[in-house]
């Protein structure tokens, strides 16, 4: 998957997710273009993103590189809102192919039928952007996330790349199990660069 990515690095990407039980959830439209040689999973995506979350007004949101971050073509730092910072972070962890990468890799006993993969394994033993990112969202602390897992699928092109991937994160309340997804569709994988805002 890594190498047909690298060929044509950058797609159309939509985005949907959140907690469940709660309105930290948002919709995202755009584009992401994977940069393998960056090495940080949830560094290795740029993205042009238009953020509509539940609880505010949307955004647009642009990430050259975890560092190079803008809101609305201001860049991100630390006078910008923290609720903006939350969704920004959910949505490059939750869609990140690096993410993805390491979240599969990472699975025992992945399941395939014909394009689809299909995996879980206990939210500790998650890639760790992926347990900071749950344990941000749902105030805990990291020992809270013992007794929770995740459940992924991938579905990949003829080409061998995404064409989505749904995560879920299942929480055992009171005798009812809670699960909060985060699902992204990836089309039209092409060359191309995300540009700085002007």
């Amino acid at each position: 998957m890594e190498s047909a990515i690298t060929v044509k690095p950058m797609a159309d990407l939509t985005f949907q997710g959140g907690l469940t039980e709660s309105s930290f959830v948002a919709t995202a439209r755009g584009r992401a273009r994977f940069q393998p040689d960056r090495g940080y999973s949830p560094g290795d995506c740029d993205f042009a993103l238009n953020v509509d979350p539940a609880d505010m007004e949307s955004f647009d949101l642009v990430i050259l590189s975890p560092d190079d971050r803008y809101v609305n073509g201001k860049v991100v730092g630390d006078s910008t809102d923290v609720d903006i910072r939350d969704y920004l972070d959910m949505i490059t962890v939750m869609s990140g192919i690096g993410v993805i990468l390491d979240l599969v890799a990472g699975t025992t006993g992945v399941s395939r039928a014909g394009r689809r993969y299909a995996g879980g394994l206990v939210a500790p033993k998650a890639p760790i952007s992926i347990k900071e990112r749950l344990v941000d969202m749902a105030g805990w602390k990291a020992s809270r996330l013992a007794g929770t897992r995740l459940n992924w699928r991938l579905e990949l092109d003829r080409d061998n790349r995404p064409r989505s991937f749904m995560l879920s994160w299942l929480v055992s309340m009171a005798g009812t199990e809670i699960a909060s997804s985060y699902e992204t569709t990836f089309a039209n994988w092409r060359e191309g660069r995300i540009p700085a805002p002007r």
